[in-house]
């Protein structure tokens, strides 16, 4: 049986940055909700992303409904991150949950 989630984190004093730039480009989708430095976002079928800014580090927990592809969506979910915080070296550190 495949995971359903994995955990990311990347070492960053700009995550709350990213994350509201990201929640700005997924306003559309109805279940985006940011709260401070957490933030969560649920997408048709059962993915989502949570999002969980520490002092120095970016937090992620990545899932997937019933019928998805984990390793396609952590990669939606970092080339978009990528895209954001193209101005410093970008390390996202995947675990398998």
């Amino acid at each position: 049986m495949s995971s359903t989630h994995a955990k990311g984190s990347m070492k960053t004093p700009n995550g709350q940055k990213y994350v509201l730039q990201i929640f700005k480009h997924w306003s559309h989708k109805p279940g985006a909700v940011i709260d401070g430095a957490k933030g969560t976002i649920a997408f048709e079928g059962g993915n989502g992303i949570i999002f969980d800014v520490q002092s120095e580090c970016l937090n992620i927990d990545a899932h997937i409904g019933a019928e998805g592809d984990l390793e396609h969506w952590k990669s939606v979910v970092e080339s978009h991150l990528k895209r954001f915080a193209f101005r410093e070296e970008f390390d996202l550190v995947w675990e398998q949950g």
